[in-house]
């Protein structure tokens, strides 16, 4: 067997243990997950550490190396929910090998990146590790529910201070170097409670929340029709509406929600402010409305001459023979909690994300093999060579 094919087989077999071993939405419970991670990197050699902040998810970090350049591959270990089970032909925790493809929920997103992160994490060990700086592979929780329990608590508490920032997952190999911001936003709006045979005796809280969101749509989205940058629009949704517990009954309590994504250049802080000013120059009674932050991130714009991007472009080109594209993406990624560290961020790695989220959930083992393949390249590159290799 190649060294290729033996590489190719423990990543699946790593992956299959990864699918077996459930940390679906909502709980998003990595804690069983991140001992089977541990336990690879044990085994290759690691002293990996597992780190969770208060109420958070555990998070698994592995080291080799020391100072800078630090280069930080992350990968995210939380998944969506399976969704209806009728809709699967497989078994979603099972890790079904089959047709040249791995299937299982989270194999594209982003398990089948943690499987090659495994394997690199090895081979690096291997080699003796980087003849200049770290490498650090970190896997965390909390992505998917866009919380600040995964990466942002390793960067918080000091335990990644990346120079080089690689998000791993499914980008087909293309590199996103430029990222949107997120800001999502709750507003509770309250009334009084009436028998809806006298709703004038009443104060609606629906209608007041329809009348602030009417004036969110009629204030704010011109002025984001204004804000575009080449790649990226500033835009609002309003994404959730809840209100009334009963037919006969004048509601006291509204709820939505909306969902802002903010250029690089737009700072979550100010986007708050904004939100609060046009919902404060509508004209309802003081004290009927509170707005409730939930996610502030920003965007990152880092550029594409860093060291990183060019490494990885060079590894395409080195290993699969072609110069890669650069992607704009509608998402948001870990990279957003380093936005302002004046750091290299990319996203890029292994499959086409055209399953994620999705029945049957697959990534292709040609992918795992050339994504294992390309990112040793870039490390190497960005390393200089591994220490025991002269």
């Amino acid at each position: 067997m190649t060294t290729t094919a033996v590489t190719t087989e423990r990543m699946v077999e790593m992956l299959v243990s990864l699918l077996e071993t459930p940390s679906a939405m909502p709980e998003g419970d990595t804690t069983a997950v991140c001992e089977v991670i541990a336990a690879h990197l044990a085994d290759a050699g690691y002293d990996p550490v597992i780190s969770r902040a208060q109420d958070g998810p555990s998070n698994v970090v592995a080291r080799i190396g020391s100072g800078s350049p630090e280069v930080v591959l992350c990968t995210h270990i939380d998944t969506v929910g399976p969704g209806t089970a009728e809709n699967w032909t497989v078994d979603p925790f099972a890790g079904t090998v089959k047709d040249g493809r791995v299937y299982g929920l989270g194999a594209e997103n982003c398990k089948g990146a943690a499987a090659i992160m495994l394997e690199l994490a090895r081979t690096v060990m291997e080699k003796g590790g980087p003849r200049q700086g770290s490498i650090v592979f970190a896997f965390v929780g909390d992505e998917e529910n866009l919380s600040d329990g995964g990466a942002k608590h390793l960067r918080d508490a000091g335990i990644v201070t990346p120079d080089v920032l690689v998000i791993s997952g499914p980008s087909g190999f293309d590199l996103g170097c430029e990222e949107r911001g997120v800001v999502w936003v709750a507003v509770d709006v309250y009334g009084e409670a009436f028998h809806a045979g006298s709703p004038g005796r009443g104060d609606n809280a629906l209608l007041r929340a329809t009348r602030l969101v009417h004036g969110l749509e009629s204030v704010l989205q011109p002025r984001l029709a204004e804000r575009r940058d080449a790649l990226f629009e500033s835009t609002m949704a309003i994404t959730t509406f809840r209100s009334g517990q009963d037919i006969n009954t004048v509601p006291d309590w509204a709820r939505f929600e909306l969902d802002r994504r903010i250029l690089p250049s737009e700072e979550a802080e100010d986007v708050i402010e904004e939100i609060r000013e046009v919902l404060s120059s509508l004209g309802e009674p003081e004290g009927t409305w509170v707005l409730e932050p939930l996610v502030l991130s920003n965007g990152f714009e880092p550029g594409r001459d860093g060291p990183g991007v060019q490494a990885h472009v060079q590894a395409v080109q080195d290993v699969l023979g072609y110069t890669p594209g650069f992607l704009v993406s509608e998402g948001a990624s870990d990279g957003r909690h380093f936005a302002r560290d004046g750091i290299e961020i990319l996203n890029f790695g292994a499959g086409l994300g055209e399953r994620c989220h999705a029945p049957d959930e697959y990534i292709e083992l040609a992918h795992l093999s050339e994504g294992y393949a390309v990112q040793l390249r870039a490390l190497e590159i960005i390393a200089g060579g591994w220490r025991d290799e002269g």
